[in-house]
């Protein structure tokens, strides 16, 4: 008799005839079909029924797992994840139920500054600026001689944007073919002047800069920046604009040899909010490339960028992705899709070095240049086929080298919308972003590098190919896609955009074919210049300030914090002589030291509650079958939450490891008891352990309860994982009302009875609350006497912890209603015979089968009858007597004789059925629970006589082994073996079922492939010495093989081995035992160390007399000689 400390459970015999059975009776069951193992999601809704609460006896959670497809994963580089996964992981399923709510202790700073804070704290609320000083040339024409104009285009209709610089300044390019200007008049020589027409527009352009320069291309569609810039300066002053002509002379000419002139246009700042209009004309040619918008997104930890519905370039196809990005971040991400599982993730990254990396899960390449410098960045990353290694990088246009490659075949799963930043482990991007592109092509390299400064357009080669494309012109979060998939996104977590300063305007140029009306004049002027160095004001980049108020009434659903984002800017306005060197900085008026404080609160999410923590099994070499393996548990306690719309999730990073089907059965009858409420105390978490000490994770609580409980239950769940976390055992402690009551266990499984094996890693080793492929460890405590005004208080912790050791902990509560039966008998399971996984390791079997009972009524259970067959045929029974209290559960075994066996068939699909038929000598109140039908498989039949031969490996000494009958009579046993030696003992056996056993104290077996211990192999053999079966001998910490001798030798039982002793007590100072086993016949004879004789005898006579008196014998150390017909063995003792 024992109590239930394990969740558990098997399945009751269930009628179901389809994947979808919905029954209303008693005794009928009601199945919801949930994940399946073709499932492409692990995340997902599902409509359970809604039932009265005394509708449903009992609610079953089948969970089935199969390797992948069924297949099998080699342990072949490439393929170790074709069938289960390599590794084992955490593969955890959740219930989410939103009318419900988690919240978990948390802090944030008042104040949180982007992209990082300032060294002192000290900021400015106005803007701040890098005062330059420059060269200006303020030219006056005093006198005009032999002018002639050159009138490219003139009297235009259309608006130009050359000059719509903003606040922050611009930059633009204007580019006029020779044919245009020779066209125009203008003739090989000096250029000493040019005019634009003002539409109405009286600006003034602050430090206004004009180059020229000739370049070969003859239009902007695919020019290359770096043939654009770096032209001759001839303006650089402060220009004020009137309507009309604006004549602009330059303090040094142009010498034009007759080729395409390009005039670049710069300027600080605009000193009006109206943008300049300039007359323009539109030539049919894209020759005119501006840049006034000047706006990036600025990301920070907690905001990213969704693309609803859009999941990326997907499978083995070409893509390339591009960015202009600018950060001091390390480890973050640019932007991801995909599934997670090896190969199938699609990652774009800045790593731990500040590289750009592309990573695929289990897979990775690096582009050799620190990117994290603060600057603007181009980056573009192309890939063709299914090979890492062909991965090419490009920063700021230029192809980089790659290292560090670690090649998976690429195959991106069509799972996960993109999302820019934040990527599969929210490793969120700090800086910012600007023209990001998605194509499902490769471009080529002069693509890359000759449309990288300009927006895409349909002059682009592979517009085609353009899946995305965000250059973030907008104000709000919503973020147009400027290619023609509509795969618009949205910024979540707070939308912050930047401006780039005339310093930085280098990228994001829009192409036109309307340029500005522009003459360009030839002359003799007399020119008056002035010279001088003017201050020239480049605006510094602000800082992005999140200001966190505590707020519970106006706070959202998640959270009692409410978050405005600000601007601010450095405290100090920094000046630079006309060398750029530094001269010194000058605080701003505005400047004030920021004081930070934290915020203490609570985050709150949908409640997900725990009904499953497993760790998935080591995958290499695995076989689970087309069919799969099933667990049943009785999560008959989450009653209240699989009602109606629910969540169900699988995470923690194992749930694709393998193909997973997850069914609810529904039983319809009377349950127990009524289940009024469930609840997680704490959202479950993966925590250190120095911060569930301090109460930073599971605090102490107040738990409401339900003003009807009858009954509260503690349920608790807990992992532990790190290296000191997984591998030490701890104890932990679940304190009540401020310590009325201390309830305190160890969290640690035994993994070397683990029914999953064998596994391709070190499955044997014991874990801390865990095995792979085993179900958690579950403890359960009765709290009913705590409750105090319906409520009571908890508090976790864990003692002892060092070093990484990190948890998963959960802990539910319960309320009971009252029982509804006084006597109430039910079988919980049949643990033999069943083919369930989870007895795996004592099935199949031929010997006395075992139930377990539970005592489901208030009154004491004393006696029960219980009766039982096989297939049909011979029912047998038996009467049980002992004493269950309520919930108390006992294992029965159930006598049995060789008529109830007689109906097996060998093979699978046997039935064994029990049923209780009387409980303390009367009728049971409650019958639908009283009978348990377990399907099985036959044992293996075994020919009468057969050669055992079992191999040791070099610690042997951990290793005993013995066949016996079903009464467990030991019919041959072998103990004291020696290393690396083959035993060949020849059975012969009557009729009868039997049992092999051998044992491993190290608990790895003796074929583990991590131990240096050798390797052993076990196999029955014909008397021919072929093989009949191999035994498994990685087994861990023992093995079990039931078979069945069907043909009558006529004999006794013998076994045909050398016989086995054991000498006992040693050292002994009058009499020793000596115990031997086998039916070899011999001789033996003992010596002292001189080689003299002191005994001799028969094996025979010490079958019959084991002792032997050495009373009179000297203090010394001896040997026993036993001789058979095939050798000697050898034993010493000790007299003392």
């Amino acid at each position: 008799m024992k109590n239930r400390f394990l969740k558990l459970i098997t399945v009751l015999a269930l009628l179901i005839t389809s994947p979808f059975s919905f029954g209303q009776n008693p005794g009928d069951t009601t199945v919801v079909q949930t994940l399946n193992f073709n499932s492409v999601v692990r995340d997902t809704q599902i409509v359970f029924p809604t039932f009265n609460s005394n509708e449903v006896e009992r609610i079953w959670m089948k969970y089935t797992m199969r390797c992948k497809d069924g297949l099998v994963s080699p342990g072949v580089p490439g393929q170790t994840n074709k069938g289960c996964g390599e590794w084992d992981y955490s593969c955890n399923t959740y219930i989410t139920d939103s009318t419900r709510l988690d919240s978990v202790k948390a802090t944030i700073d008042e104040y949180i500054v982007y992209p990082y804070a300032s060294s002192d704290d000290n900021y400015s609320t106005t803007p701040t600026y890098n005062v330059y000083s420059n060269e200006h040339y303020d030219v006056q024409i005093t006198a005009t001689a032999n002018e002639t104009n050159a009138v490219v285009t003139t009297g235009g209709t259309q608006n130009s944007s050359t000059l719509s610089h903003t606040n922050r300044g611009g930059r633009s390019f204007v580019m006029l073919t020779a044919a245009q200007l020779t066209t125009a008049g203008l003739t090989i020589g000096d250029i000493d002047a040019l005019s634009l027409f003002s539409n109405g527009s009286t600006n003034s352009l602050n430090h206004l800069s004009i180059r020229l320069k000739e370049i070969t291309v003859t239009d902007l569609n695919d020019a290359p920046y770096t043939d654009l810039i770096n032209g001759t300066e001839v303006y650089h002053g402060d220009l004020t604009l009137t309507n009309g002509q604006n004549k602009i002379p330059f303090f040094q000419p142009f010498n034009w040899t007759g080729g395409n002139l390009l005039v670049e246009i710069v300027s600080s700042s605009n000193n009006n909010s109206t943008p300049i209009a300039l007359s323009a004309t539109d030539i049919g040619a894209a020759q005119s490339l501006t840049n006034n918008e000047n706006q990036f997104v600025q990301f920070f930890p907690g905001n990213y960028i969704s693309v609803p519905g859009y999941l990326g370039v997907t499978g083995n196809a070409d893509r390339t992705i591009e960015a202009w990005i600018k950060t001091e971040g390390t480890e973050v991400d640019v932007m991801s899709w995909g599934e997670s599982l090896p190969g199938k993730r699609f990652t774009v990254k800045v790593n731990q070095d500040g590289r750009p990396k592309l990573e695929v899960h289990n897979g990775s390449v690096t582009g050799n240049f620190v990117v994290n410098d603060g600057e603007w960045h181009h980056i573009a990353i192309s890939m063709s086929g299914i090979s890492l290694s062909g991965t090419k990088f490009y920063v700021d246009g230029a192809l980089v080298n790659n290292i560090d490659v670690n090649n998976i075949v690429v195959n991106t799963g069509a799972f996960n919308e993109v999302e820019i930043s934040r990527g599969d482990w929210n490793n969120y991007f700090n800086g910012g972003m600007d023209d990001i592109r998605i194509w499902n092509a490769e471009l080529s390299a002069a693509t890359i590098q000759n449309f990288m400064h300009s927006r895409v357009d349909a002059n682009h080669p592979d517009y085609a190919n353009l899946q995305l494309n965000y250059v973030f012109d907008g104000t709000t979060n919503m973020i147009d896609d400027l290619s023609p998939n509509n795969n618009d996104g949205e910024i979540k977590g707070g939308t912050v955009f930047g401006k780039r300063s005339s310093s930085e305007h280098k990228f994001d140029f829009s192409k036109s074919s309307i340029i500005p009306d522009i003459t360009l004049h030839q002359a003799d002027y007399t020119l008056n210049i002035t010279n001088t160095q003017e201050k020239d004001s480049i605006m510094k980049e602000n800082y992005v300030v999140a200001e966190n108020v505590l707020d519970p009434t106006n706070g959202t659903y998640s959270s009692d914090i409410v978050t405005s984002y600000l601007n601010y800017y450095p405290k100090a306005h920094t000046t630079y002589d006309i060398n750029g060197t530094l001269i010194g900085d000058n605080i701003d008026a505005n400047a004030f030291l920021l004081s930070n404080s934290v915020i203490d609160y609570f985050y709150r999410s949908p409640s997900s509650l725990e009904i499953l923590s497993l760790v998935t099994p080591y995958g290499v070499n695995l076989d689970l079958g087309m069919e799969g393996v099933a667990w049943y548990f009785d999560v008959t306690d989450f009653y209240p939450i699989l009602q109606g719309n629910r969540g169900l999730k699988m995470t923690r990073g194992g749930q694709w490891q393998e193909d997973i089907d997850i069914q609810f059965l529904f039983v319809h009858g009377t349950p127990t008891r009524e289940v009024l409420d469930m609840r997680q105390i704490w959202r479950v978490d993966m925590v250190n352990h120095t911060n569930i000490n301090a109460n930073k994770h599971y605090e102490p609580r107040t738990v409401d309860l339900d003003p009807a409980t009858q009954v509260a239950k503690i349920t608790s769940a807990i992992t532990g994982h790190g290296q000191e976390g997984e591998f030490i055992p701890r104890q932990h402690t679940l304190q009540v009302n401020n310590g009325q009551q201390n309830f305190q266990w160890q969290v640690w499984m035994d993994c070397g009875e683990n029914p999953i094996y064998p596994q391709g890693g070190t499955w044997i080793y014991d874990r801390a609350g865990w095995c792979p492929g085993m179900p958690t460890q579950i403890e359960e405590w009765d709290v009913t006497n705590f409750i105090n005004n319906d409520q009571i208080d908890v508090d976790y912790n864990v003692l002892g912890a060092t070093g990484d050791s990190r948890y998963i902990v959960s802990h539910q509560i319960t309320s009971y209603g009252a029982t509804n039966f006084s006597t109430d008998a039910r079988i919980v399971n049949v643990q033999a015979p069943n083919d369930q996984i989870s007895f795996g390791r004592t099935n199949p079997m031929c010997s006395d089968p075992l139930i377990t009972v539970q005592n489901s009524g208030s009154s004491n259970i004393t006696s029960l009858t219980i009766e039982y067959s096989i297939n049909g045929g011979t029912v047998e029974s038996f009467d049980w007597t002992g004493n269950l209290a309520f919930l108390e559960e006992a294992e029965i075994t159930l006598p049995s004789t060789s008529a109830l066996w007689t109906g097996v068939v060998q093979g699978a699909g046997n039935r064994f059925k029990a049923k209780i038929t009387s409980v303390n000598g009367a009728a049971d109140e409650y019958a639908l629970n009283n009978t348990y039908t377990s399907k099985f498989t036959s044992t293996d039949i075994v020919a009468p006589r057969f050669i055992l031969e079992i191999k040791t490996n070099n610690m042997a000494n951990q290793n005993q082994y013995r066949i016996e009958d079903a009464d467990g009579n030991i019919i041959m046993e072998r103990t004291s073996l020696a290393n690396a030696t083959t035993y060949n003992d020849t059975m012969a056996l009557t009729i009868g079922c039997y049992r092999f056993v051998i044992e491993d104290t190290g608990g790895n077996g003796i074929d583990f492939w991590a131990n240096n211990e050798g390797t052993g192999t076990m196999r029955f053999k014909s008397m021919t010495g072929g093989q009949i079966k191999r035994l498994e001998g990685d087994f861990g910490a023992s093995y079990i093989y039931e078979f069945s001798v069907t043909e009558d030798l006529s004999v006794k039982n013998q076994t045909m081995y050398d016989p086995t002793i054991n000498i006992s007590p040693i050292p002994s100072s009058d009499l020793i035992n000596v115990e031997v086993k086998g039916n070899q016949d011999g001789t033996y004879a003992i010596f002292n160390a001189q080689g003299q004789s002191m005994k001799t005898g028969t094996i025979k006579d010490l079958k019959e007399n084991s002792t032997i008196s050495i009373s009179n014998w000297d203090a010394a150390v001896y040997f026993i000689h036993f001789n058979t017909n095939e050798k000697t063995t050898v034993q010493k003792f000790i007299k003392n």
